[in-house]
């Protein structure tokens, strides 16, 4: 009983500092918000380099999408509804089923919100949906009604931080990790399916460049790398790699 008793304090203690994490990189990320100007001047440049890269994909993805309404309307709802739900439950089920590998997934996740902070207020960028030359609509505001820049949502988030997308961080971190360590064969296939979700719906919503989807990858190599220079966790351990421990494990 003692054991059951500890075991669920460290529980948690863990949800607690994931909670609290997590909650002060959404604050912190209202309040770093940059200068308007600097973040205009930024979302044109990276559009010119995005235009000389031959990435300038956004327009004709979200026309694509706009022609087939209800998956566009799909996409403003996996907008809204995946990003941070996924992601807790993604944390439970990892503290519940692979343990082991708890810690250094935790540990990469915290570094690249840290590291991202650092951009936002370092580099404002402003989003494709506001700015005229992406050729994008709002998303979210033409197929769902959701209005980011009006009423309570206005003060939840920081208008000018589309590089790097951690809508898509988060989803490739979640969908490598599953892959590495879920038994389920379905289970797998979603988790390599879903940052493919989410970068689809970033781009359609207009929400975010595609270079914004390369930098949430790059800032989530970053984490690995600020948590390998501190002496942290940060690798998976073998028991916890798919294939690679009994069935009791999983427990």
């Amino acid at each position: 009983m003692a054991a059951v008793d500890h075991g669920r304090r460290h529980g948690a203690a863990q949800i607690a500092i994931f909670a609290l994490a997590l909650l002060a990189y959404q604050i912190v990320r209202g309040l770093t918000i940059g200068d308007a100007r600097d973040a205009f001047v930024n979302a044109i440049d990276l559009i010119r380099l995005q235009d000389a890269a031959g990435l300038a994909v956004e327009p004709s993805v979200q026309a694509w999408a706009f022609a087939r309404d209800p998956l566009a309307q799909v996409a403003s709802l996996a907008y809204l509804g995946l990003h941070l739900p996924v992601t807790a439950v993604f944390f439970v089920w990892l503290w519940r089923r692979r343990r082991t590998a708890y810690v250094p997934v935790r540990n990469v996740f915290l570094a690249a919100n840290g590291l991202a902070l650092v951009v936002y207020a370092l580099y404002p960028v402003a989003p494709p949906r506001l700015v005229a030359a992406s050729g994008l609509e709002d998303g979210l505001r033409t197929t769902a009604g959701v209005d980011l820049h009006g009423g309570l949502l206005a003060g939840l988030f920081n208008p000018y931080a589309a590089v790097p997308s951690m809508h898509v961080a988060y989803a490739a971190l979640i969908g490598w990790v599953v892959w590495r360590v879920a038994d389920i064969r379905l289970l797998r296939l979603a988790g390599a399916a879903y940052p493919v979700v989410i970068v689809f719906t970033v781009v359609a919503t207009g929400n975010h460049y595609v270079l914004d989807a390369i930098a949430g990858i790059g800032i989530l190599l970053g984490g690995i790398v600020v948590v390998r220079l501190v002496g942290l966790p940060w690798r998976l351990p073998a028991d916890a790699r798919w294939g690679m421990h009994p069935p009791a494990a999983a427990r």
